[in-house]
């Protein structure tokens, strides 16, 4: 999706057609500048493939709850990447290289990841929390069982409104892990997000979209001449667009 001089590219992280579509960006656009949805600490890991940091030392910069959300999204990206066949961040890596090799500037936008585990330690609801961590452990326990047998032990009314209302919910949207989502089915899905757990969406999704956009903004003022292409998550792509129309016509008026 194009605004002026940039193209905002949306991805998924895992999977084998956001290699495809980067690779087409880069042949078609031919950007001068790209910027990718990472900060020096998450490129600086993968483009030498460390292992994310999990030492429990780093809970004094990020807070325990930011820490404990780090691990199990590490764990759950890790498992989902072995049903496609390709690590964490392939976009992001693929993007960087073709950066390099046609001498394009590669700048980083996204906010530090401690910035936001920290926010997320700190920032989020009591009731956000409650309600995450309990949907959480009833999606573990609704995985183990499966649907008909969970059922069949938990009876309760009460238990089938909070699974059906909440967690079935949110992922009734289902797409391929090995393709990219159309950009209706991750609206319905950040609306879903956003109802259910409205602090982590501002947090995770609304708080990075202005921070990857006003860099945007800024690159774009400063490199007018220059196709800047910016590789980001598909849950980014609409909201960051938004921004940057908001951000052109308030520095117009």
């Amino acid at each position: 999706m194009k605004y002026k001089n940039i193209e905002v590219l949306g991805t998924n992280h895992i999977a084998k057609e956001s290699i495809i579509k980067v690779k087409k960006a880069f042949k078609d656009l031919n950007p001068g500048i790209v910027c990718l949805e990472l900060d020096f600490q998450r490129y600086k890991g993968l483009v030498t493939n460390q292992k994310p940091n999990y030492n429990p030392a780093i809970i004094k910069q990020v807070g325990l709850k930011g820490y404990l959300f780090a691990v199990i999204g590490g764990i759950v990206q890790k498992q989902l990447s072995k049903k496609t066949g390709y690590k964490p961040g392939i976009d992001m890596k693929t993007a960087g290289e073709l950066a390099k090799k046609n001498k394009s500037l590669l700048l980083l936008i996204d906010q530090p990841i401690k910035k936001t585990l920290w926010n997320i330690s700190h920032k989020i609801s009591k009731k956000d929390k409650k309600n995450f961590w309990s949907d959480l452990g009833w999606s573990f326990l609704l995985a183990i069982f499966g649907q008909k047998l969970f059922f069949k032990i938990f009876r309760s009314q009460k238990v089938k409104n909070k699974i059906y209302s909440r967690i079935m919910h949110l992922g009734s949207q289902s797409f391929s892990l090995n393709s990219i989502p159309n950009q209706d089915l991750i609206l319905e899905l950040m609306k879903k997000v956003k109802s259910i757990y409205p602090s982590i969406y501002k947090i995770l999704v609304h708080d990075r979209n202005k921070f990857m956009a006003t860099n945007l903004h800024n690159i774009s003022l400063k490199h007018p001449d220059k196709t800047v292409l910016a590789v980001v998550g598909a849950g980014h792509v609409t909201g960051m667009l938004e921004l940057l129309k908001k951000y052109d016509k308030e520095s117009k008026s």
